[in-house]
């Protein structure tokens, strides 16, 4: 699979990247810029894949476009997909892909939240993006047949390595809570009092809102949305196994 980058010139821009030390979401953008977009001659799983357009959540990201789809399109469909170039952990990220004319104004956004797993495949994205005959609209907009793409992560949560606790602090800190973590823990283990499901392959996790909330601000936002999610207290994750859905 490859693309054909010294057709079209194309410049590749970061953007708005904001980090905030030991604190969570951190986010960070950048952006895919085509000009002469109705003149690209790429085939269907043919990839344009940018530099490194920003680096967060210990990984550094890039954008790849499918101007004519990729092998799980439907239709005539642009698929976009984030990489994860470098991980040496788990990363939890929620993702925005964003189509933007010359003026920079939105013409179409799709979000979703995946786990970048350390070791597995790194690349999550939407096959089905935007419809080809409305980016083409788009670009037509400009003398330059301009389009960009734009992609935005939130790192909503990373696994990192635990450093080892000595016995005496592992006492000390189980005295101060009163209990407190060995009841937490009896809620996840048996689930009592749930009050959401997550469906991970074929198994359903019970689970607490207001401990993803505090947990996560992916679920968070999600929770306090119009989500469907949030009003039928279901939430599907397809690209995730039950082990690793119950280590986050």
């Amino acid at each position: 699979q490859g693309s054909e980058l010294g057709k079209t010139p194309r410049t590749y821009i970061p953007v708005a990247m904001q980090t905030i030390i030991s604190a969570i979401p951190r986010s960070a953008s950048g952006r895919v810029v085509y000009k002469g977009w109705s003149t690209l001659t790429r085939k269907k799983e043919h990839f344009d894949e940018s530099d490194e357009l920003f680096a967060i959540g210990g990984t550094g990201w890039a954008l790849l476009v499918y101007p004519r789809g990729e092998s799980k399109t439907k239709g005539d469909a642009v698929a976009i997909f984030a990489k994860c170039k470098r991980r040496d952990r788990d990363v939890e990220a929620a993702c925005t892909f964003r189509m933007l004319d010359r003026s920079g104004t939105e013409h179409g956004r799709r979000e979703v939240t995946w786990t970048f797993v350390d070791g597995a495949a790194n690349n999550r994205g939407c096959p089905n993006a935007f419809e080809r005959a409305a980016v083409d609209a788009v670009a037509r907009q400009s003398s330059e047949d301009y389009v960009a793409f734009e992609l935005t992560v939130s790192i909503a949560c990373e696994a990192r390595a635990t450093e080892p606790v000595a016995a005496d602090a592992l006492e000390d800190a189980a005295a101060s809570d009163s209990g407190l973590s060995s009841h937490m823990q009896s809620l996840w283990t048996t689930g009592a009092h749930s009050d959401m499901t997550l469906h991970v392959g074929d198994s359903k996790l019970p689970v607490h809102r207001c401990v993803l909330s505090v947990r996560s601000p992916v679920f968070a936002r999600m929770l306090e949305s119009k989500m469907t999610e949030a009003a039928t207290g279901v939430v599907k994750i397809d690209d995730m196994d039950s082990a690793t859905a119950g280590r986050l």
